[in-house]
């Protein structure tokens, strides 16, 4: 039974990962991360589906599905450098400051 969860786990991040991939397909670093990692799930599924079966099969996928996860890993830092992230980043500083300036306006309404 928990083999079962865990399956079902792993398939719904690979799910959510490749929907992700999707809405950044703009970005072919990211892309191609999410997908990869989206990949590296399925693997971690199939190790929990072979449990109990050939310890050499149970090896040979969770190493797969290891090195999808460092390519994806590597992906990712390819698109941080190809500065893929940076819109991200500006979003991140920018709601950051609204709630600054929110959280001021705020407190000095209640002085």
């Amino acid at each position: 039974m928990p083999d079962l969860v865990r399956t079902l786990v792993a398939l719904v991040f690979a799910a959510l990962l490749f929907w992700h991939s999707r809405n950044v397909a703009q970005r072919p670093n990211q892309c191609r991360a999410y997908r990869i990692a989206a990949v590296a799930m399925l693997l971690v599924a199939g190790v929990n589906l072979a449990s109990g079966q050939n310890l050499t099969l149970q090896l040979t996928i969770g190493g797969a599905a290891f090195v999808a996860l460092l390519v994806a890993v590597v992906f990712l830092v390819r698109g941080y450098f190809a500065g893929e992230m940076r819109a991200d980043h500006q979003k991140a500083l920018d709601m950051a400051r609204e709630y600054r300036e929110r959280r001021e306006r705020q407190e000095d309404v209640n002085r």
